[in-house]
């Protein structure tokens, strides 16, 4: 029996399921690591069942960068994109061994902090 492995995240279009295995992929696993490159770095920390986490992406600046949040609770920047990947669109990314997850992608089930509204 394999382990169970949550990681949400980012990838561009073009990259390998793996989220956070190859370049362009940025990624948060349960066990409270970051992930970009194949490199899994300590990271705000573990999360799972009955978990809510909130991922982001801030492109507005010159120093893009992705966030994740657990539960409400801002867990800072993760990862500062490289320039090469500032200008490719990022699409939403989450990847499974042996677990399930409940996706939000909108405001209609959205929890009220996801939406600017405190935890």
């Amino acid at each position: 029996h394999q382990p169970s492995v949550v990681r949400v995240g980012w990838s561009a279009a073009q990259t390998p399921q793996d989220l956070g295995e190859v370049a362009g992929s940025y990624g948060f696993g349960g066990t409270g690591r970051a992930s970009t490159e194949g490199r899994f770095l300590p990271y705000g920390e573990a999360f799972g069942e009955n978990d809510v986490i909130g991922c982001g992406v801030d492109l507005g600046t010159s120093a893009a960068t992705v966030s994740f949040w657990k539960n409400g609770r801002d867990l800072g920047v993760a990862h500062q994109l490289p320039p090469p990947w500032r200008g490719v669109p990022l699409l939403p990314h989450i990847f499974l061994r042996n677990a399930a997850v409940t996706g939000c992608f909108g405001p209609k089930d959205a929890p009220s902090w996801a939406l600017g509204a405190p935890p």
